[in-house]
Formats: C-alpha cells, structure tokens, sequence
C-alpha cells in the first residue's frame, strides 16, 4: 500500500501518516489527543500540553479530540542551557544530556527526561560544544516544526532503538511553557 507520494523533502517535513514518519529518518514521537480552542491548538496527555499551530487539525484531516502524533526531527530542536529562555512560541522539555555524538557536520545530543524518556537533539557541530554528559539543559522547538499526523496509522516502520516516543499515560517531568 501506498502511505504518501513526493520528493524526499516532502516525505521528511510533511510526513501523511505516523509509518512514513517512522521510516523517514529519526524521529522524537508524542502521542496524545488534539484538542482546539480560542486560543490555539495543543496536543495533550495526562503528563503534558504541546502547542500545534491552529490550523493543525483541518490541514492533517484530523478532529479536534483524535488520537494524534506530534512528529519532531532532532535537528528541529533547540538545545538551551538550564535557566536560558527558549525561543518563542515553544514546546520545551528539561533534561540530561547522558550522550553526544559526533558526526562530522553535527551532533547527536542524546537526552533523558525524569522519567527516563529519550530525546535527540541533533546540533550542527559549532554549536554543540557546550553539551556534555551531564549538563541539564532545555529541549525546546517552535510550534511549526513539529508535524501532525494520525496515531491511529495501522503500521509503524521497525524502530530502529533510536527514535522516543512519548504516550500518553507516560509522565513527562515538564510540561511546556
């Protein structure tokens, strides 16, 4: 079966559905409910709020109380220092950077909340040096970088151990601000 046809680029950045996003390169994957209201969009659990453009829900196809995905590539994040403000509009998560990985033109910034959910980052390499095991910092990422696709896809590529994802009875340490 068919999931999505396009370039390449289209396939990454606007993924149709939850198995092209998965077989699409890295991916950090929340999963919660959409729900709309005067003041905007968000994707909720129990544990966390994500802020979704507006119009998030009418351009994927989706109901305001659907079982969604929030799909972010990690070199659509931003990494800040504890006590640094994130850019704004943003969906920031705190956390421990327990690894960093060089890979020539960038890093893989390896990143674990409180609960032990896994996120990456992925830095171009001069503005990595600052991430180190250990240092607590801010995953954080604007409100249009993340791309909305339906939970409810009947498949999902293999995980290939790298990508998180984010349920939505899991707990998060942080709610975005």
């Amino acid at each position: 079966r068919i999931e999505q046809i396009g370039t390449g680029q289209e396939l990454y950045e606007r993924p149709a559905s939850l198995f092209v996003a998965s077989f699409m390169g890295e991916s950090n994957i929340f999963i919660g409910r959409l729900e709309a209201h005067a003041a905007g969009a968000e994707v909720v659990s129990d544990a966390w709020r994500l802020r979704v453009p507006p119009e998030a829900g009418k351009t994927a196809g989706l109901a305001g109380s659907t079982q969604v995905a929030v799909v972010l590539r990690p070199e659509h994040a931003t990494l800040c220092r504890a006590g640094q403000a994130a850019p704004e509009p943003a969906n920031v998560f705190t956390g421990t950077v327990t690894e960093v990985i060089y890979l020539g033109a960038t890093r893989k910034c390896v990143i674990a909340l409180e609960d032990g959910t896994v996120l990456h980052a992925r830095l171009p390499e001069q503005d990595s040096d600052e991430e180190t095991p250990g240092s607590t910092v801010s995953l954080s990422w604007s409100v249009e970088r993340g791309a909305i696709v339906s939970a409810e896809s009947s498949h999902v590529a293999a995980p290939d151990g790298e990508a998180a994802r984010l349920e939505p009875d899991q707990p998060t340490p942080l709610a975005p601000t």
